[in-house]
């Protein structure tokens, strides 16, 4: 189990860096559009290149933040709980929490399979929707996969939330 969790660990480690440098691509990207307004003009097609780069940077951001359990958590009823009730609570939580990231994954997947069907394009610069789609119901499978592994941990009492 112990090796699967070193791997799972990489497997966010790759997705952050992804996320990182998107995050600077669009930075740049933002950056120059604004320089460019000012000077001369535009960067044509920002606007829908910020759009496919945020979907990105969101995407693979998830994986990371679901490791170090860094997601907005209302504990006030957890925090007062110890030993087996709180694990028990947190682990049917990311059990919810699996569920919903299972539906999302799956709803994105089909979005995406449909707009490669359809061949539907951005407006401005006719970039394809459908990869953006895919690379976040991927993501959002990815997310699934990590609190199953969660669950797994805190039922086999591997780990304490």
């Amino acid at each position: 189990m112990g090796r699967i969790v070193n791997v799972w660990l990489i497997v966010g480690k790759v997705c952050q860096a992804i996320a990182g440098i998107t995050l600077v691509v669009l930075f740049f990207l933002t950056l120059a559009d604004v320089v460019g307004r000012g000077v001369w003009r535009p960067v044509p097609g920002a606007w829908e290149m910020i759009s496919f780069l945020g979907g990105i940077v969101i995407g693979f951001s998830v994986p990371f933040t679901g490791q170090q359990n860094g997601h907005v958590c209302v504990d006030f009823l957890v925090v007062k709980m110890r030993g087996k009730a709180k694990n028990i609570l947190t682990a049917a939580t990311k059990l919810l929490s699996l569920l919903f990231f299972i539906v999302v994954a799956y709803s994105l997947t089909s979005m995406g399979l449909n707009f490669r069907a359809s061949h539907e394009v951005s407006q401005t610069m006719k970039l394809p929707f459908y990869p953006v789609a895919l690379c976040l119901g991927g993501m959002f499978m990815v997310q699934s996969f990590q609190l199953l592994l969660d669950v797994v941990l805190i039922v086999g009492g591997k780990k304490d939330e």
